[in-house]
């Protein structure tokens, strides 16, 4: 029995030397491109020449991003609450000035207008209700 162990114990270490061996002699490995290669030469936004469709593209970004920006900015207030605030504040000033304010009626005018127009053809008005 310790001739068999020991002859293990020797194989064990023949093959840890053998793949030592191996790995010595192994390309080693960049994680990339090896030293003195083209990709590890080149600049990090490569060259300064834009393509032929560069220019285009990016007034087109640009563009859209003003675009959404003062669009976003200046869309309408569209939100519940946003209208509860305009009505609440439109009751008030009708109860400041002596009016009796009636439930179920719209205050808020400025909201929504409402045009009318009299015949066909004709330019339409606001309402002045």
């Amino acid at each position: 029995e310790v001739d068999d162990a020991r002859g293990r114990m020797f194989a064990r270490r023949g093959l840890q030397r053998l793949s030592v061996q191996l790995a010595a002699r192994a390309p080693r490995r960049w994680l990339g491109a090896p030293p003195g290669s083209p990709e590890t030469e080149a600049k990090l936004f490569g060259d300064s020449k834009w393509e032929g469709w560069e220019p285009t593209v990016y007034a087109t970004y640009v563009a859209s991003a003003v675009v959404l920006i003062f669009g976003l900015a200046k869309k309408p207030q569209t939100s519940i609450v946003q209208w509860a605030r305009e009505e609440a504040m439109a009751r008030l000033k009708v109860e400041e000035e002596g009016g009796q304010v009636e439930y179920g009626t719209h205050y808020a005018k400025e909201v929504a207008p409402s045009f009318e127009k009299d015949g066909v053809g004709e330019v339409p008005t606001v309402d002045q209700d």
